[in-house]
């Protein structure tokens, strides 16, 4: 069975060698960040740019450290976009002129003619949110995920009913498949291998080099402090 079949499955999957313990938490968090890097390059393949950012991979801590994601759903994310993946690269395909690639600037918003699955952060961001709100009895409102993502609140909206229609709203994942699933994440990590394919490329470059250019910027204080983002967190 395929990886892509198997992820779309309810009923039976690969069988994994002997369970194995969790590794540090220092050691799961870095192959947890290193891992969606790797899952994000391999759906959406870089395209030549000069744009000058901030690297995906110091991105993606910077939204998985501000939104407290919790090692369950940030796997919950993966899998999601995994199962998209197919759909996504069709319309990679046929999407004409230049792709907006994880390596595309991630601000200002796009306009209302250009595909959001073209981006590999927009499409991972409405994913943690929809994993987030499936999983948490209270999440963040998408007010507040704006301010987390440097998004304008009619994009985020926007985004999640895309990944929502690419989804077919099908979120939810069979404990067996979500077992598995997370044993394939602890046994990648011991193995110190990407997951889930070979081959994925990790991001270089300085976060001090990268940060005066970015539209992210690590270093702004403009974001809400914890008590103003308890506040701001509504039920699903």
């Amino acid at each position: 069975m395929s990886p892509s079949n198997t992820l779309n499955s309810s009923s039976t999957c690969p069988s994994l060698p002997h369970s194995l313990p969790f590794p540090p938490k220092g050691t799961l968090v870095n192959a947890l960040v290193d891992q969606t890097v790797c899952l994000i390059q391999y759906i959406w393949p870089n395209s030549l740019t000069n744009c000058q950012i901030l690297p995906l991979k110091v991105f993606v801590q910077e939204i998985l450290r501000r939104s407290r994601t919790s090692f369950s759903c940030c796997l919950t994310a993966l899998l999601y976009l995994f199962r998209v993946k197919s759909t996504i690269s069709k319309r990679i395909g046929r999407s004409p002129g230049p792709r907006v690639s994880n390596e595309c600037p991630y601000s200002p918003i796009l306009d209302k003619e250009t595909d959001p699955t073209l981006c590999g952060r927009r499409m991972f961001v409405a994913a943690l949110i929809l994993a987030t709100k499936y999983l948490q009895d209270r999440s963040f409102a998408n007010s507040m995920w704006s301010h987390l993502s440097g998004l304008k609140m009619q994009e985020i909206n926007r985004n999640e009913l895309v990944f929502l229609s690419l989804i077919n709203y099908q979120l939810y994942i069979p404990y067996p498949l979500f077992s598995w699933w997370s044993s394939l994440f602890i046994h990648s990590t011991h193995q110190n291998s990407p997951h889930p394919t070979d081959g994925c490329n990790q991001l270089t470059g300085s976060p001090r080099a990268a940060k005066k250019y970015s539209p992210y910027d690590v270093a702004t204080n403009k974001f809400a402090s914890k008590r103003k983002m308890r506040e701001a967190s509504v039920s699903t």
